[in-house]
């Protein structure tokens, strides 16, 4: 029952993800399609005798796939709600620009048009299609060995960080959008469009459920001078909170992100933006059947932004167990067809593979990088905790939970994370053994302390003004802890 309760709903998912390109599709002149194709092939290899060229069926959500000339080609649509005619130009020239000046494996770009007057009568990019498999089935592939399946991720870890590493070379200043000049060559930084959840879900309360189309809002934002800006320029457009929860929780992940950014600036020997692959995750990857990567695809929505952001960052697909709202590990599910484990990794091995991936980064960039990298776990949940509401609760509570963590070690058991005591200077002393009550303090006490540092009242408390002092800097420590 849970299998076909989970078919039913990706099922759904795909239908509403189509009804979205019903416009489109009606109007679209695919009778042009393969003529155009042709012609384009033809004068990309002049020498290249003609063959046909047919549509294959099932179209790929927005892209159609059609064969001809020995090979298949793409062709990417943006739905009409999604994605503005100059960020379809941007993804074209990006991708011609990563094709022309690096190894990253990219589709080729045979042509595009960012408007509707032509002859498909709908905005779209041609491109070259890559025969490989979604690395999501390569990852999860059950039909092999452990042993073999250790040796693709290796693999595939390696060529990732060698393909993603290329793009330190495009650095900017300000942050957004890189527009392009006539002559395909980055010219200048934009304005680009960024998904507004915030004001999708007030629209959702406004309309109510069954009112609300579920179209998505987007805002224009950028460019962005500095990191800060960048981090919360959704987040400082909330509606404001009416209870202590929410806005604690709000003053805790604004803490985070000063603190973060503030470390990152003082150990980086690099400021700027960096251009990087808008959504770098198991989809997005295609790789052989032996896991040797053959293409990122998908990037439409590709910008330029802050290092401690950038290309240098976690893959999406190891940092999951960070973002609850997304994960669904269970360690108590039982093995088998419809266990959800077999598509998600624990966090023991999201864990090894985050080492293992900023070891790589380290050999083959710096060590400086690869800490870049491993900082990237937390700065990378506080930008999607900034952006989306749905997940700012979840993720918040998941930093305190290791900040909490990272602060109570073997070594110093007897100094609970709420153990932080003052010295006669005012300095905090977490971590140092010593309690917050002093050394008599006996184990009901200590209890009772612990307690009091759960989420809802260290936020509350923020609020309250109860949080001050040592328990305030116990929480800074904790956090900073987190960071390399």
């Amino acid at each position: 029952m849970a299998r076909s309760i989970s078919e039913a709903t990706s099922q759904k998912v795909d239908d509403e993800h189509l009804a979205g390109f019903e416009k489109v599709r009606a109007g679209m002149k695919l009778d042009n399609l393969p003529p155009l194709a042709l012609r384009l092939r033809i004068e990309d290899l002049a020498q290249q005798p003609v063959h046909d060229c047919r549509i294959l069926p099932d179209p790929l959500n927005s892209v159609t796939v059609f064969s001809g000339f020995l090979r298949s080609l793409l062709m990417d649509i943006p739905a009409p709600s999604m994605m503005p005619l100059p960020a379809l130009f941007d993804q074209a020239m990006t991708m011609r620009l990563l094709k022309r000046e690096t190894t990253i494996p990219v589709p080729k770009t045979y042509h595009f048009d960012a408007s509707c007057d032509n002859q498909l009568s709908c905005p779209f990019i041609l491109m070259e299609y890559i025969a490989g498999r979604p690395l999501y089935d390569v990852w999860f592939d059950q039909t092999i060995t452990p042993d073999l399946l250790a040796i693709r991720h290796s693999r595939i870890l390696q060529d990732v960080a060698e393909a993603v590493t290329q793009l330190n070379k495009y650095e900017y200043s300000p942050g957004g959008a890189v527009l392009f000049d006539k002559d395909e060559k980055p010219s200048n930084i934009g304005p680009f469009r960024k998904v507004n959840m915030n004001a999708m879900l007030a629209r959702s309360r406004d309309d109510g459920y069954d009112g609300y189309d579920g179209s998505t809002i987007f805002s224009s934002v950028g460019p962005f001078i500095d990191n800060e800006s960048f981090m919360t320029r959704l987040l400082d457009n909330r509606e404001p909170l009416s209870d202590n929860y929410s806005q604690g929780l709000y003053k805790l992940l604004k803490l985070f992100i000063d603190l973060a950014l503030s470390h990152d600036n003082g150990k980086s020997h690099e400021a700027g933006f960096v251009l990087t692959h808008p959504d770098l995750d198991l989809q997005n990857v295609i790789v052989s059947e032996e896991g040797g990567l053959l293409s990122l695809i998908d990037w439409d929505g590709v910008i330029a932004v802050p290092r401690c952001l950038g290309n240098e960052r976690y893959p999406s697909w190891l940092t999951r167990d960070w973002d609850p709202v997304k994960y669904r590990y269970d360690e108590d599910a039982f093995p088998g067809p419809g266990c959800p484990n077999n598509r998600e990794n624990s966090p023991t091995e999201l864990e090894f593979y985050r080492r293992k991936y900023q070891e790589i980064v380290k050999q083959i960039s710096s060590p400086d990088h690869a800490r870049r990298t491993a900082n990237s776990l937390v700065l990378e949940n506080l930008h999607i905790a900034a952006d989306d509401p749905v997940c700012t609760d979840s993720i918040i509570e998941k930093i305190f939970d290791e900040v909490k963590a990272k602060t109570v070690s073997a070594e110093s058991a007897q100094a609970s994370y709420t153990g932080a005591s003052t010295s006669t200077d005012g300095q905090s002393k977490i971590g140092e053994g010593e309690n917050h009550g002093g050394e008599d303090e006996d184990d009901d006490d200590d209890d009772d302390s612990v307690d009091f540092f759960f989420p809802y009242e260290v936020a509350t408390g923020l609020i309250s003004g109860e949080i001050e002092g040592s328990d305030l800097q116990w929480l800074k420590d904790g956090f900073l802890a987190l960071l390399s």
